[in-house]
């Protein structure tokens, strides 16, 4: 028992500990203790009800209530208890901040102080621990450094949980004693699965694991033109320019020497790591502003200004696009985030004056700030962000990638180690302490662990050496603590409530604004809250609590005149259904699921209650029911008043006016005709009745076998009828055992009773008997059976002859009359004749022109389907190609094997074995494990996939005492662990989830399990159930056979695959089609389909193959079509509209394709039609040009030979190139066709076209073509477009240029110029103009024209002087020379022009660099004559003569005057 007690300690009740009930713990996350009761009266509780558990105290946190329970009248409940510290969670962390309290604050301390506050909290609520208040520890494993820490209404569990994970370590509490560290304790325990551990399933960690690190920075302070080049990150589907390691470390290894297929890459980003500067207030000022708003109202407040002497800042300094920002480090705002405007007052920057902050005021941490008395004060540090820090500093930048590389080398022993938890179920005796080899209870090596206690794990399958981890968490049965008690074991917690969910709001929640992350580039849009009153478009989404509420408005409109589909709701008048009403999900059939009632009145469900009375008018019974004494089942004849059971109890008064009591022999008037002894005497023993046989005068022998089931019926005086029923364990000449206890009926076994055989449990051939009777109910009638192994003779019918009227077959149609109820039948040589003397030939003639037959059924075992990777699963005979972990102990007596029954006695403590179930043989296991090898499944091969491949696994269970089923590829997601109760009824099991093709099925129980039809699928059919249905149609017309099988998800009803069929014969015709079709479950929407069809007619078959592929929007079809009639055969290909067809006919073959392939040497021109008549065209032409008749013969019999050899070259090839024979046969009857219509030699030539009598082109018309493979080899091609990857000519012309010995020319006639040839010479490097001497211009690099101060370099030179006539008056550039950077506008320019300005100054000479300039022209001065041009020279930023006394002092010196104005020279 154990007590439940108010808050103020008074004992509300006692309770039983129920099954169920639970203490369990994770670290960081819960811990409880679940309590299951039941009360006959409720008993409402509270919060703060608590149980004493273990020395500790746990209290209810929340509201909870009770269960009815309509089968004992009582009340059930399951509560949960949490830990003293966990009733936390309920209190918001405040921080007070000099008198008033905050919910949304940050602090940037050490741990201490934020666990200070977490035990000031504690302390205002009153909380505390047998009278002590809480204390706060943070152990040496805490690197004690100040860090940021953000809460917003935050309660004080997921606040420690905040601290524990900013400074990456955990937190937990024993007594009154706060824990921020690493919790680990204890030498390792051994846990090995197989031995301590039944089960170990692994689960994958929120940590990271890698091998190679990618680490960025914060996007702070980063300049735009940072590593320009290099690719920033992306997050959230946002390209972020972050800091990145030092150049030439583009990642650190965690591991050194691996090779590229064993590195795990990872990026980490440290956001806290940015370029940075810690500033100094040197002063504030206050400054009182006036600020009026919408409604004319103003307002008065002091906004907060300060000065830091040691920063000089500019606006040019910010980040393009961003918003210059501080963090306070120190002082009354540290840890908050302010906007900065700098320089308020907009005053000239290089004034002291302008070197101001003034902070952007703003209420995201619950008041507007800053506000006396959160105000700045000098001395406070702080931190600027969102400006380029190059400007401050050079070297800040270089600092924090250091930073940035020395942080992520301290983060390598992190994601080296196995994220992995393991969840380690125990077995039972190991954990109780039990020495199984001696018997002996011994707690002293009981395994019960705590919370951080080292352990090893030893699991081949996952580390090959084992692994030395701790206990992260529990779960332990409160009524029995070492049944199969379960620990989690790992490095880190795998899920941090509070990180999950701050993942899950990262993207969408920023300080007091809120967004939604589009992944296109843009930050966000606008969130409409619930009371905002912003309309609604294209630019702004509603947030959740706000679509509730719009949703629930529609809903409130809606429900007043709707009826609702998806809750409970009243219709108040009345509903009629036309055709059926039913569950959603309905499979019909007794193994079917949910319910349906149709408009006729037939209805099926899973049960029915009813409170008052129950009327039939016909029968009431079970699904199936044979009469007799060899029947089944139950029934009730409600016209004639008769019942039909196998046993009736009557606890008080039975009354019958007449009772007539039968014993049935195997011989006589009712016979049952089987093996049967009688029995002299009884002797009882220990486990059996030792029944000795009456062999009535040596008329009878021993008829009865070990296994056989043994039935004793007979009257006692006239009361009652004795009927007992076991089992016969061993057999003699003289006597045969009866095992006890019996499996049916009271009583025993006594002299003169007749043993009748009924059935055996293993022997098949004595599993049968034949019931004959003229008197029992339904009589008269024969009934075969075969297939009884226990009392029930359900399902064993094979054959049923007489009266019908009793029998009730398994899917419940109720027979009547006289016939024969056949499990099969064979009839040869014979008519049936129906009761209106026809025979069924011609009745189903007469059947108003059709007969139809439909057949359906479901079937949900998946073992026997194609597709089953799992060998032997159905388990309905042995466990071939299955391995076993059985553990049997043999009995020892003495020191000697305990023999009973022709075998040695064993305890099967641990085994898997086939069971027979009733009918079925099923795979019992028992406290062991049972795995199929990798190398004896059908696994497919399976393609590479980065998303891996889905498989599903399903089979039946019935649990025959509680355990943990373990079903699936250990350590991979394809596996389940589950601890299941006893259950009445086989239930189905199924799974789907990622499987890489490696690892051992395995299938494991703690406790007794019955396991059928186990099937792995390489997809999710494994849970599906099979839908059947065949058609028979028949017309005078014609007959169809039509076949459905429909693989369908059990739970939605959704079909997987569709596979349709069609048998189609009529006088004319004879058709057949086969379809598959794979539908997507979610949308119904076809994904795939495949088809194939084939058409028979008198003198024509057609066949078409069809494949179509919605998700790559594909249609490929295959066809062929044999026609007599016509006289040819056809195959076709057709994909997405493209034909490519083969037709064979009597008049050759055709081959029509976009792309034909031919293997082997051809020699004939062209395949395309156009091409060929074209040659066959220019065949005839070149025929006729022939200048006299002979000539022209001899040439055609020349061209005779050719084609000739042609054909018989074609003839070797005519597998791959039966077509080119055609053409050549053509190619020689055109030949001969034109010498004989070539008549006059010279009339032929005159008429010829002009291009004909081109040598060139007639010796290519008479020139041969070879085309082997992609090899053509011709003398002439004459074509519109030549589209060629590569162009080797040796001479020719291209676009009036002429290629010959490495030159490409071209010449022209200019008015002006007269005959000018351009060339480019590659064996000389030059490129030319030139005249007829070939020695006007060159252009060539320095090699061929050297001096001997540039030997050796490459350089371009003129060869001679450039002449330019203008014959126009246009201002003109003749040349320019630019020296330049695209970028800089300091180039360099030389120039010669003709151009005439408006100063009458012509230049010949430019150069300008920046403000230095020359000019070098000629000028026409207002005072000269008429056409003189002056000869001038204008420069800029003369030398003095100090400057060119350090060239040369030697020299005559001239007196230059210089005009500044003007900028000419000029001598005096």
């Amino acid at each position: 028992m154990i007590e439940i007690k108010d808050i103020s300690g008074r004992v509300k009740l006692s309770v039983s500990i129920g099954t169920g009930s639970v203490r369990r713990f994770e670290l960081m996350k819960e811990d409880y203790v679940n309590l299951v009761f039941s009360l006959s009266d409720p008993v409402q509780l509270e919060i703060g009800d608590n149980i004493d558990y273990e020395g500790s105290v746990f209290y209810v946190t929340g509201n909870t209530y009770p269960t009815f329970n309509a089968s004992t009248g009582g009340y059930d409940y399951s509560v949960r208890f949490d830990s003293h510290y966990y009733r936390w969670k309920n209190h918001i962390l405040f921080y007070d901040r000099q008198g008033n309290k905050e919910a949304s604050w940050s602090l940037t301390r050490a741990p201490e102080a934020h666990l200070s506050i977490v035990v000031s909290n504690l302390r205002s609520l009153g909380f505390r621990y047998n009278g002590k208040e809480y204390q706060a520890v943070v152990d040496s494993s805490v690197d004690a450094v100040a860090k940021l820490v953000q809460y917003n209404s935050t309660n004080i569990v997921d606040a420690l949980t905040k601290i524990a994970e900013a400074w990456e370590c955990e937190w937990w509490v024993e007594g009154d004693k706060i824990y921020i560290g690493r919790i680990e304790r204890g030498d390792p325990v051994d846990l090995e699965i197989g031995r301590q551990v039944v089960s170990m399933p692994r689960a994958q960690s929120q940590d990271l694991f890698a091998t190679r690190l990618y680490a960025f920075g914060s996007t702070r302070n980063i300049p735009s033109g940072y590593r320009k080049g290099e690719s920033g990150t992306v997050v959230q589907g946002v390209v972020q320019k972050r800091l990145m390691l030092p150049k030439g470390t583009p990642y650190v290894d965690v591991v050194q020497g691996l090779t590229e297929d064993q590195i795990v890459e990872a990026v980490v980003i440290f956001d806290d790591i940015y370029p940075r500067k810690i500033g100094t207030i040197t002063e504030v000022i206050p400054k009182e502003v006036t600020e009026e708003g919408e409604d004319g109202t103003s307002e008065t407040f002091t906004v907060y200004r300060f000065k830091d002497s040691g920063l000089s800042f500019s606006e040019e300094y910010v980040l393009p696009g961003k918003e210059l920002r501080v963090v306070f480090q120190t002082g009354p705002l540290s840890g908050m985030d302010f906007a900065l405007r700098f320089n308020p007052e907009g005053l000239p920057e290089d004034d002291p004056e302008a070197q101001v902050f003034e902070i952007v005021r703003n209420d995201s941490y619950g008041q507007t700030l800053p506000e006396s008395p959160l105000i700045p004060g000098t001395g406070n540090k702080y931190i600027l962000y969102n400006f380029d820090t190059q400007y401050v500093s050079d070297t800040l930048i270089p600092q924090a990638e250091e930073e940035l590389l020395r942080r992520t080398i301290e983060y390598k022993g992190k994601v080296v180690s196995d994220p992995s938890t393991y969840t380690c179920v125990l077995n039972s005796y190991y954990a109780s302490g039990y020495d199984e080899s001696n018997g002996i209870l011994n707690p002293e090596k009981a395994i019960d662990l705590s919370v951080g206690q080292r352990v090893r794990l030893i699991n081949k399958a996952y580390f090959k050496n084992g692994r030395e981890s701790r206990v992260l968490g529990f779960e332990k049965k409160l009524d029995i603590p070492y049944d199969s008690p379960s620990y989690t074991v790992g490095e880190s917690a795998a899920y941090s409530r509070l990180g999950e969910l701050e993942r899950k709001l990262e993207n969408i929640q920023y300080k007091d604004n809120t967004y939604v992350n589009q992944g296109s580039g843009s930050f966000g849009v606008y969130i409409i809250k619930k009371e905002d009153t912003t309309a609604a478009s294209d630019e702004n989404v509603f947030s959740a609590l706000r679509t509730l509420y719009e949703i629930n408005k529609v809903k409130q409109d809606n429900g007043k005149r709707y009826l609702r589909k998806d809750i409970p709701d009243i219709a108040h008048e009345d509903i009629l259904f036309d055709k059926k009403i039913g569950s959603s999900i309905f499979l019909d059939g007794m193994d079917g699921k949910g319910w349906e009632i149709k408009a006729d009145g037939f209805g099926i469900m899973e049960a029915l209650k009813v409170r008052s009375d129950i009327y039939a008018g016909n029968k009431i019974g079970s699904i199936s029911f044979a009469p007799g004494f060899t029947g089944w089942g139950t029934e009730i004849d409600i016209p004639t008043a008769t019942g039909t059971f196998d046993n009736i109890f009557a606890r008080k008064t039975f009354t019958a006016y007449e009772i007539v009591y039968s014993q049935i022999y195997a011989l006589g008037g009712n016979q049952t005709v089987s093996d049967i002894n009688k029995i002299g005497r009884v002797e009882r023993l220990s486990d059996r009745w030792r029944c000795y046989m009456d062999d009535m005068d040596g008329l009878m022998l021993m008829n009865l076998r070990e296994g056989d089931g043994v039935r004793i019926q007979r009257r006692n005086g006239i009361t009652s009828t004795k009927y007992i029923f076991g089992r016969c364990i061993g057999i003699s000449s003289d006597y045969f055992d009866v095992a006890y206890p019996l499996i049916e009926g009271t009583g025993e076994p006594e002299a003169g009773d007749f043993a009748m055989r009924w059935g055996n449990d293993r022997d098949t051939t004595r599993q049968g008997l034949i019931y004959l009777t003229s008197a029992d109910q339904g009589a008269p009638f024969i009934a075969v059976y075969d297939g009884i192994t226990g009392v029930s003779t359900q399902d064993t019918l094979k054959a049923h002859i007489g009266n019908l009227s009793m029998i009730r077959t398994k899917n419940g149609t109720q027979l009547k009359g006289y016939g024969a109820y056949l499990n099969g039948i064979y009839i040869e040589n014979s008519s049936i004749y129906l009761d209106n003397g026809m025979t069924v030939e011609q009745q189903f003639s007469v059947m108003n022109g059709e007969l139809r037959s439909e057949i359906e059924g479901v079937r949900n075992d998946m073992s026997l389907e194609s597709g089953n990777i799992l060998v032997n699963s159905t388990f309905g005979k042995d466990t071939n190609y299955w391995a076993e972990a059985n553990d049997i102990h043999l009995i020892n007596v003495s020191g000697n094997l305990l023999w009973v029954g022709g075998s040695f006695y064993s305890d099967k403590r641990k085994v898997s074995d086939i069971y027979r179930d009733g009918s079925r043989n099923v795979l019992r296991i028992k406290d062991t494990y049972i795995f199929q090898r990798n190398d004896v499944m059908k696994v497919p091969e399976l393609e590479e996939s980065e998303d891996g491949h889905t498989f599903s696994f399903s089979l039946f269970y019935k649990v025959m005492r509680r355990g943990v089923l373990t079903v699936g590829f250990q350590g991979q997601e394809l596996y389940e662990s589950l601890t299941l109760e006893p259950s009445d009824e086989y239930v189905k099991l199924s799974k789907a989830g990622k499987w890489d093709g490696t690892g051992d099925f395995r299938i494991g129980f703690t406790g007794e399990i019955l396991i059928y039809s186990v099937s792995l699928f390489n997809d999710r059919l494994a849970d599906a159930v099979i839908k059947l249905e065949t058609r028979i149609l028949q017309t005078e017309e014609y007959i169809k056979l039509l076949a459905t099988k429909e693989y369908v998800d059990s739970e939605t009803g959704a079909i997987y695959t569709k596979y349709d069929a069609e048998l189609s014969v009529m006088a004319d015709k004879i058709e057949q089609r086969v379809t598959k079709t794979d539908f997507d479950t979610e949308t119904g929407a076809i994904k795939s389909e495949l088809e194939g069809k084939i058409t028979v007619e008198a003198g024509r078959i057609t066949s078409l193959s069809t494949s179509l592929d919605n998700t790559n929007n594909s249609l490929t079809q295959v066809g062929t079509e044999l026609d007599a009639v016509k006289g040819n055969l056809e195959l076709y290909v057709k994909k997405d509209g493209v034909i490519s067809s083969i037709n064979l006919s009597d008049e050759g073959i055709l081959i029509q394709a976009d792309r034909i392939n031919l293997v082997g040497a051809v020699t004939f021109s062209m395949f395309n039609t156009d091409v060929k008549n074209t040659i066959n065209n220019a065949s005839s032409n070149a025929s006729s040009a022939l200048s006299k008749a002979n000539e022209a013969l001899s040439d055609a019999s020349s061209a005779w030979s050719k084609a000739s050899s042609a054909e018989s070259t074609a003839s070797t090839a005519y597998s791959n190139a039966s077509k080119a024979i055609q053409d050549a046969a053509t190619a020689i009857s055109n030949a001969a066709k034109a010498v004989t219509t070539a008549g006059s030699a010279q009339e032929a030539i005159n008429n010829l076209p002009a291009w004909s009598k081109e040598a060139s082109i007639i010796k290519a018309l008479t020139s041969a073509t070879v085309i082997v493979n992609g090899y053509i080899k011709t003398s002439m091609i004459d074509v519109d477009n030549l589209y060629a990857t590569s162009l080797d000519a040796v001479r020719g012309t291209i676009g009036g240029f002429t290629i010959n010995n490495n030159q490409l020319y071209g010449t022209t006639n200019n008015e002006y110029y007269g005959s000018y040839k351009m060339y480019m010479d590659s064996s000389r490097c030059e490129i030319g103009i030139s005249d007829s001497n070939e020695s006007t211009y060159k252009l060539s690099v320095g090699y061929n024209y050297r001096t001997t101060n540039d030997a050796g370099t490459a350089s371009l030179f003129i060869k001679k002087s450039l002449a330019i006539r203008t014959m126009v008056e246009v201002p003109r550039t003749a040349i320019k020379v630019a020296v330049t950077n695209a970028d800089d506008s300091n180039m360099v320019k030389l120039e010669c022009e003709s151009t005439r300005n408006d100063s009458g100054f012509m230049n010949f000479l430019y150069c300008e660099h920046g403000i230095r300039e020359i000019q070098l022209g000629t000028k026409k001065f207002s005072n000269d004559s008429p056409g003189i041009w002056r000869t001038v020279l204008r420069m800029d930023l003369m030398p003095s003569v100090t400057q060119v006394n350090t060239e040369s002092t030697s020299g005559t010196r001239y007196n230059v005057k210089w005009d500044s104005a003007t900028g000419l020279l000029y001598i005096e």
